[in-house]
């Protein structure tokens, strides 16, 4: 990789970990969010996040009567923070203005100098269309284990998810389960109770668990559940995972039986979820384990598809 390549990619990398790091319930939230107006919870106000800032250089000796001085930082901020140009003096008033811990700013740092692998997907998926019932996001996504099990038959069997939720909202009820199919059975066993699916558009439908108690804003949620299938005809070929909005630790696996093994399969990311042969970003064919299964894991991903598809 080329020298120029490499450090966009970890002035990039670096500031999309620092927004995660804005985004997060916690003490750096909470340094702009009350400088902040109203802003949609997966959101960062960078008018906040530049006042913060601004504070820390009129602290720092800067003259205090430039009162445009975080209209001045509006731009730089902007850049950091889209991961479009990120320099040290920046990430140094990030690190003092945020009080960021020893432990994140190696993280930044390391990704700002490519010295670490960069496992982060952020795309360039639409926003959902009407018609396809999606919620506004009422929490986040900080861990998602989806593993996928494909029978002997060559039809997906079951499937097996555990993830943890953080609200974003006082008083969240339940989480929304989406799946493009009917012929399907959830079973919760840890973290809440299912209801009926019923349709949201599009051929897509929903079963919503029910959270033993409501979440409080920043309160987490563990949810253990399988989803046993009942296809009477073959799907197509493919195990994917779209996400509009940001999903962290992402582990995606998908097992085949011994007697029915893919003779190619690929891991992707497309640009659009509807047609699994079409938008492809980019692939790599990859090669089952000792286990008759492909493995990925990701740090995260946002506006992104991604997943595996086969051939027999």
């Amino acid at each position: 990789m080329a020298l120029s390549e490499r450090n966009a990619r970890g002035q990039h990398a670096a500031g999309r970990q620092l927004r995660t790091l804005l985004l997060q319930v916690g003490p750096y939230r909470d340094a702009w969010e009350k400088l902040a107006g109203s802003i949609p919870p997966d959101e960062v106000s960078q008018a906040a996040v530049c006042e913060v800032i601004a504070q820390y250089l009129y602290e720092d000796g800067h003259p205090d009567t430039d009162m445009e001085l975080a209209r001045r930082l509006k731009d730089k901020i902007s850049r950091a923070l889209s991961g479009k140009g990120m320099t040290p003096q920046t990430f140094g008033w990030f690190i003092q203005a945020f009080e960021l811990s020893p432990h994140d700013t190696q993280r930044v740092r390391d990704l700002y100098r490519g010295g670490i692998e960069v496992r982060e997907i952020v795309g360039s998926l639409p926003p959902p269309t009407p018609g396809t019932g999606t919620r506004r996001p009422d929490h986040r996504t900080s861990l998602l284990f989806e593993h996928h099990y494909v029978g002997r038959a060559g039809l997906p069997v079951h499937h097996h998810t555990q993830q943890t939720i953080c609200s974003l909202v006082d008083g969240l009820e339940r989480y929304q389960f989406r799946i493009d199919t009917s012929e399907a059975e959830i079973r919760v066993k840890r973290g809440g109770v299912a209801g009926p699916p019923y349709p949201t558009g599009n051929g897509m439908f929903a079963i919503d668990i029910v959270f033993p108690h409501q979440l409080r804003f920043g309160e987490t949620q563990y949810l253990d559940y399988w989803t046993n299938l009942h296809y009477t005809s073959a799907p197509t070929r493919e195990f994917r995972r779209a996400a509009h909005h940001r999903v962290e630790h992402l582990d995606m696996r998908v097992e085949f039986h011994r007697d029915k093994l893919p003779s190619r399969i690929w891991w992707a990311q497309w640009s659009g979820y509807l047609d699994v042969h079409r938008d492809i970003v980019g692939r790599e064919e990859i090669a089952l384990d000792e286990e008759r299964s492909a493995h990925r894991y990701l740090d995260a991903i946002e506006h992104a598809v991604v997943g595996f598809y086969w051939d027999w």
